[in-house]
């Protein structure tokens, strides 16, 4: 007896075979394309929240730098008017020739007599564009102050000596407040 083997299988078709595989393949193209579209919406919207915060943080550190400015502007421009007001005094002073105190102080000091001791000193111009000198002093005596005014008097310093005001302290000596012009600078 002779036994019959198939040793062939069942018929398969080739376009069922190859339908089963295509359908495989594009739900599974399907399903990644639809993740990748998924993975870039959530890419693009984790993109833009970080975009609205960078903008949302530069805007505070703007007005932050707005308002540092602001108040540095302010302090400078204090500073520099308060500069700028000393300047002018500066130059109203130079304007107007006031001698420095040296200068003056060595003439006073030229002028002095004995028995009379300066108290304060005090150079000014008046409303009248006059330099004065105003002197406190004190004195061993009244006498000691007339020889004090007509010192003061015969330089060429100074002119219209006047002593505007004296008293007598507790340690029995005279003061005085003696108030004069200063003659203008010749050139040497």
């Amino acid at each position: 007896m002779v036994t019959r083997i198939n040793l062939s299988g069942p018929e398969k078709d080739p376009l069922k075979s190859y339908s089963s595989k295509e359908s495989r393949l594009v739900s599974s193209s399907f399903f990644v394309s639809i993740v990748i579209l998924v993975l870039t919406f959530l890419v693009l919207a984790g993109v833009l929240y970080y975009t609205s915060s960078l903008e949302k943080n530069i805007a505070g550190l703007m007005a932050k730098i707005q308002t540092e400015t602001q108040q540095i502007n302010a302090d400078d421009a204090t500073r520099v008017a308060d500069f700028q007001q000393r300047m002018d005094l500066i130059s109203s002073h130079l304007t107007i020739g006031m001698e420095e105190p040296a200068t003056l102080l060595s003439e006073i000091e030229q002028a002095m007599v004995p028995g009379v001791v300066l108290l304060s000193f005090h150079q000014e111009t008046d409303r009248d564009g006059q330099r004065r000198v105003l002197l406190d002093a004190q004195a061993d005596s009244i006498a000691a102050i007339a020889q004090q005014v007509l010192q003061l008097k015969q330089s060429k310093k100074f002119s219209g000596v006047i002593v505007e005001e004296s008293g007598q302290n507790s340690d029995g000596k005279v003061t005085f407040h003696t108030n004069m012009i200063i003659a203008p600078s010749t050139p040497e």
